[in-house]
């Protein structure tokens, strides 16, 4: 963090008094934050470098719209000028916004800085002590709580809070007991713990005390030295379950150019979300200054390893001259940096040569993994011989909660690149491609059998035919409408939507339509607000456990973009209401148009974006229960009547629509889809925790398609038996079968993407099965 003049802790300048004026207001009005984050970027306000990198973007707008605010104090703080940047970009993206009002009232003051205790705000008239606001915030945390008839069982299944504070709420026995629990983990300096209650149960009014708070706290231009702050931590004793110990050594002068939010910031970069039980307990100022920070105590082994594992990065971070954890000193002021790296490199080689004697041969313990029995769903792959062995996969990244800067390479790598061992040139054996298949009736009985498959439920279900006036939406947009055959007549349209009726008619109590829109007649054209409100009322006004959009029309293309009379309206669009309105219950989205099956990658990146792991445990976990059926690929355009009379079909057996995304139609084009809630990692079990075996990203397993994927089959130079799984680029596939039938020497990576690899003659039936998981579609 760089260093700056020091500052009266007692003076604010007028943009942070403006902005604490109005940081409620602003908090409620700023309904998708996220989409602030690229201009404010472009315009040079440093708040991504700042402050996004240790609180990426989260599902939980409120969350978005917290953190964004506290960069923009931060900032404002650094210089008062990135008021006005910020307001003209607030402007920009919702003209109707509160920044005119807010630049006014900054105009409306003369004076160049402000005495904080002299000004006074709605929700503080007079001075209270920092403890007794906290209890406050407690308070307005529980009451949203209880209004909103949130239960401990939801509570419980918050993957943050789980993960980390499982063993303490066992013996809770009711919402107040567990509460408590969590607000044991609460200081002045730190109650970040109450944001992922905040932000997966939408409290607004508890995001707007939680600002309240922050504007009396002061904490993005309050310094460590403030004598108020030091003040502030002598009167507060930490929870006695917070024993392990952190103590920082720092310039005197550095305590005095450093705010308390810049410090926490650092401390989120190091310790990731362990930071949110890691809390200041004790500034000192002289000649060996320092501060002092108390944790959980069984956390304290887990916070020694990220300490030892960081120990450069901290003294290039934090510029601390000293830091101990525990017992154990991490920085002295005799620690030279480059003998450390040198240290690290050494351990790396030596845990390498140790993992080598102790792994079957040739394999990497990062990438072992024992052969195990799991379900085998519907999915072939082509197979180029036949081999048998152990399997040995591409690791598994970090599933990570923030961009966290690695300043040494070093470090960075032995993180996360373990040794390749596997050669990649082998000498292939030229045997013939074999497509996996299986008989229809089989992959019927597994797909009604199978536990990993999201199971059919009442829904609530919303018809629209959009194939009418589109000339205002074409001044903007390229509208692809639907191929029409010469022997379909001009009641094609109507006929489209009566059969999507009496399709979900054959069962009413599954699927009960509420609404049926048709856009093909003179005055019944839709607009876009129209259908979005729409579906914000499916979402809101019915209460059946899932829901059901089924459009069909034209569609943009490129996007797959549902096309009406005065716009599109994308999937970012469906998806931002599903999560405001809808999070946590199942949606399908059958997109019946042109380039449809954009719509499925769009789904795909909206899950690798928020870092959702491969698998439906994960997404559910996240409150996503999407899947989407698209009538075409994402290049291709629909024809009339095509997908409604062949894609689909009710099945008597399931009771329920059965939609089939891998038949070719009569009219040439295939059906695309993704059930996002399907369980994809090797657990054996539906009730077993998520085994995720892979890296793989959403987006690979929607691009690519199972007539890429190829095992080959050869020997090293030692003419050692081995073979890969590869995901052969599409404009590669020729070549690749001519060089493997021709038995020469072949570097499998130049072809496609290795997914995994392994030792000996034969697959082995547990990674077949795990390929079937993975690509799943």
């Amino acid at each position: 963090m760089a260093e700056r003049a020091s500052l009266s802790p007692l003076l604010l300048n007028k943009g942070l008094i403006v902005l604490k004026k109005f940081s409620v207001e602003l908090q409620k009005e700023l309904g998708d934050p996220s989409k602030l984050f690229l201009p404010l970027s472009q315009a040079g306000i440093q708040i991504l470098d700042d402050y996004h990198d240790c609180y990426p973007i989260s599902p939980c707008p409120i969350i978005n719209a917290y953190h964004l605010l506290n960069g923009i104090k931060m900032a404002v703080h650094r210089n008062p000028d990135v008021l006005f940047i910020f307001l003209e970009v607030l402007d920009k993206a919702s003209p109707h916004s509160i920044a005119k009002k807010i630049e006014e009232e900054y105009k409306g003051h003369d004076d160049l800085c402000f005495h904080p205790r002299n000004t006074s705000d709605s929700w503080a008239e007079t001075f209270v002590p920092s403890t007794d606001r906290l209890i406050n915030l407690q308070s307005a945390v529980k009451t949203e709580l209880l209004k909103a008839k949130v239960f401990s069982s939801q509570i419980k299944k918050l993957p943050f809070l789980a993960s980390f504070m499982q063993e303490e709420w066992e013996d809770a026995c009711n919402i107040n007991d567990l509460l408590n629990i969590i607000f044991k983990h609460c200081s002045p300096s730190n109650y970040s713990i109450l944001l992922p209650l905040i932000g997966s149960f939408q409290l607004t009014n508890a995001s707007m005390a939680i600002q309240a708070y922050e504007n009396e706290q002061q904490h993005y231009c309050k310094q460590l030295a403030d004598p108020d702050f030091i003040e502030e931590l002598e009167r507060h004793s930490s929870s006695s379950a917070y024993r392990a110990s952190i103590v920082f050594g720092f310039p005197l002068e550095k305590l005095h150019c450093m705010t308390v939010s810049e410090f926490k910031l650092i401390l989120s970069r190091i310790f990731s979300d362990f930071s949110c039980f890691i809390h200041i307990t004790r500034v000192s100022l002289g000649t060996h200054s320092s501060v002092t920070l108390s944790a959980p105590e069984r956390m304290s082994q887990c916070l020694l390893n990220i300490g030892l594992q960081k120990r450069e990065y901290i003294s290039i971070m934090t510029g601390a001259t000293s830091m101990v954890i525990g017992d154990s000193v991490i920085l002295s002021k005799d620690t030279d940096i480059k003998q450390m790296l040198s240290d690290l490199v050494e351990q790396k080689r030596q845990r390498e040569v140790s993992q080598t004697k102790n792994t079957p041969k040739g394999l990497s313990t990062n990438v072992w993994h024992k052969e195990e029995d799991t379900t085998v769903l519907n999915q072939g792959f082509n197979d180029i011989s036949h081999s048998k062995t152990t399997i040995c996969e591409q690791p598994i990244g970090k599933v990570a909660t923030e961009n966290e800067e690695i300043i040494q390479e070093t470090l960075d790598e032995d993180i996360e690149k373990p040794p390749k061992v596997i050669p990649k040139v082998i000498k292939a054996y030229p045997d013939l491609c074999k497509t996996l298949e299986k008989k229809p009736q089989q992959l019927k009985r597994e797909r009604l059998r199978s536990w990993r498959r999201y199971k059919p439920e009442p829904r609530d279900v919303l018809i629209i035919g959009s194939f009418g006036q589109h000339e205002e939406c074409s001044k903007r947009h390229i509208v692809s409408e639907k191929i029409i055959p010469e022997e379909i007549d001009s009641e094609w349209m109507k006929k489209e939507v009566d059969e999507i009726e009496k399709l979900y008619a054959k069962n009413p109590d599954t699927f009960i339509v509420r609404k049926t829109c048709r856009d093909y007649s003179e005055g019944q054209f839709l607009s876009r607000d129209q259908c979005l409100q729409m579906i914000k009322d499916l979402f809101t006004k019915y209460d059946q456990p899932g829901a059901s959009i089924w459009y069909t029309g034209h569609g943009e293309k490129d996007t797959g973009n549902w096309c009406f009379k005065d716009g599109v309206i994308s999937f970012d669009d469906i998806f931002h209401l599903y999560m405001d309105h809808y999070q946590g219950k199942s949606l399908t989205i059958i997109s019946d148009c042109s380039h449809s099956g954009n719509w499925v990658k769009e789904c795909a990146k909206k899950l690798d974006e928020k870092r959702i792991p491969f698998c439906g445990h994960q997404v559910m976990e996240e409150g996503i229960f999407i899947k989407i059926i698209a009538s075409c690929q994402s290049d291709k355009e629909a024809t009339a009547l095509s997908f409604i009379t062949e894609g689909v079909h009710y099945d008597e057996e399931e009771k329920g629509v059965i939609h089939c995304p891998e038949n070719i139609l009569k009219s040439g084009q295939k059906p695309s889809g993704m059930d996002f809630r399907n369980i994809r990692c090797s657990c054996s079990k539906k009730d077993d925790p998520c085994r995720i075996t892979c890296n793989m990203s959403w987006s690979n397993c929607v691009s690519s398609s199972t007539d890429l994927i190829y095992t080959i089959h050869g020997e090293d130079e030692d003419k050692e038996k081995l073979w890969h799984c590869i995901l052969v680029d599409k404009e590669e596939v020729d070549n690749f079968k001519s060089l493997v039938q021709s038995g020469e020497r072949i570097d499998v990576s130049k072809y496609g993407e290795i997914i995994c690899s392994g030792w000996g003659v034969d697959l082995p039936k547990s990674s077949i099965q795990d390929l079937e998981l993975r690509f799943l579609k």
